[in-house]
């Protein structure tokens, strides 16, 4: 089943370019809510808040969830595994300016001008023979993509929607 994922505005931001300004944008947290407390989410599967089913037509049980397990269910906290960072050896923690997906967009004209995705797909093990019905996360993929064009870029597209505001 396809679905279009609901975007919040979350702030503006005026800081890039002198007189335009930026809506951002975030995943809406009643898309990644379980259908006990989101009813709506039923049909797509949505067990466990912090997730999007990602389960195709053969059955893989795949969880999409956002970095670091950010928002994931507290409730659901102990099927998660614990990722370390390779050099100090400490977890790693979510955090949400680094963990989250936002899109910041032109006021105006609604070009997308700033994006940063993070995403980690998940395969979802439970009831598992091998695993004695545990049930468990295997991370399979960490996302990370960021697209922020160069300031001078920025400026060469959008010099005279600023000259335009202004005039």
């Amino acid at each position: 089943m396809f679905r279009v994922a609901e975007l919040d505005i979350t702030g503006t931001d005026t800081t890039y370019f002198d007189g335009i300004t930026l809506y951002e944008f975030r995943i809406s947290q009643k898309v990644m809510q379980n259908y006990r407390v989101n009813p709506d989410n039923e049909i797509y599967g949505v067990n466990i808040t912090g997730t999007a089913n990602m389960t195709s037509f053969k059955h893989a049980k795949v969880l999409a969830t956002k970095g670091h397990y950010l928002d994931f269910e507290p409730e659901m906290s102990h099927i998660l595994p614990v990722i370390l960072n390779r050099t100090t050896k400490e977890p790693i923690l979510p955090e949400r300016e680094n963990d989250d997906t936002i899109i910041k967009a032109e006021s105006n004209t609604g070009a997308n001008i700033w994006t940063k995705e993070r995403l980690m797909i998940n395969f979802h093990m439970e009831n598992d023979k091998l695993w004695d019905g545990e049930e468990f996360l295997i991370p399979l993929i960490y996302v990370e993509k960021q697209s922020i064009p160069p300031k001078k870029l920025f400026e060469a597209q959008f010099n005279k929607l600023a000259w335009a505001k202004t005039e």
